[in-house]
């Protein structure tokens, strides 16, 4: 996806969440992203500001944000949890908002349980 981003009109940011749940700065999406040196990356909570919040020695670099892709998966990156953190700060993003996403995620999870579920269209 990250090929298809205009590079003379958006300058793209990747930011990559540990399994231990820390957020990272890294330069693209790479599998060794874990192994660079990356730096400590915040969502600001100030919705006047809509951006991100980035350690760099001991001083944090204010970065605003237009748009967010949310490409996770895994635990909280599939059930809502991420586009609920984005509708806090007020940073749009693309993709189904908290709802639709959570109630995916449980549709999934009851036809994989098989729990009868609404058709599909």
């Amino acid at each position: 996806m990250h090929c298809s981003v205009n590079g003379g009109y958006f300058e793209p940011f990747f930011i990559g969440i540990t399994r231990s749940g820390e957020w990272k700065s890294c330069d693209g999406p790479d599998t060794d992203w874990e192994k660079g040196n990356g730096k400590a990356v915040v969502l600001s909570p100030d919705r006047s500001h809509r951006g991100l919040l980035v350690l760099d020695q001991g001083k944090y670099e204010s970065i605003d944000v237009d748009v967010v892709f949310p490409v996770l998966h895994g635990r909280q990156g599939e059930d809502g949890a991420m586009q609920g953190l984005l509708e806090l700060t007020g940073i749009p993003y693309v993709g189904c908002d908290v709802l639709r996403r959570g109630r995916k995620c449980r549709d999934c999870h009851a036809r994989f349980l098989g729990c009868p579920t609404a058709k599909q269209h």
